[in-house]
């Protein structure tokens, strides 16, 4: 399988969800971190994962006081809704099999390897987390 056939099971592919209607998984979990609904909804309403993510990131924008205490289930619901609702992606996820799923950045140590494999990975944790109920319920 190609890097590009890979990036269909990535939070940022194209795939939108049916939770909060035709969000990229990543937008939508960039629009949960905020108790500010006029911020939720001009998130929710950007086109671009990395324009969410700018937002999401920037320190201006006050967190939810409970954010590192449900970001991974947030996270665990993007993924799963994006799985069971495509079945290419799903498909595409399955096929991995037992692979161990690492998103490989230098950008990141929480959800991706921090580059060097010292990092969390809690994105490639939950993908598998992911790949594995679904293998479940056939």
């Amino acid at each position: 399988m190609t890097a590009m056939e890979y990036f269909q099971i990535s939070i940022n592919s194209v795939f939108l969800l049916m939770v909060n209607i035709g969000l990229r998984p990543s937008i939508f979990f960039q629009a949960q971190k905020f108790n500010d609904e006029a911020l939720r909804e001009k998130i929710r309403k950007l086109s671009s994962p990395m324009d969410a993510a700018i937002l999401g990131i920037d320190r201006e924008n006050p967190l939810r006081d409970d954010w590192d205490y449900v970001k991974d289930d947030i996270m665990r619901i993007a993924v799963m809704e994006k799985f069971k609702q495509n079945d290419e992606a799903r498909d595409i996820l399955l096929a991995t099999n037992d692979l161990v799923l690492v998103e490989h950045t230098k950008n990141d140590s929480y959800w991706g390897d921090g580059g060097d494999g010292s990092g969390k990975n809690m994105l490639g944790n939950i993908l598998m987390e992911t790949r594995n109920i679904l293998r479940a319920k056939g």
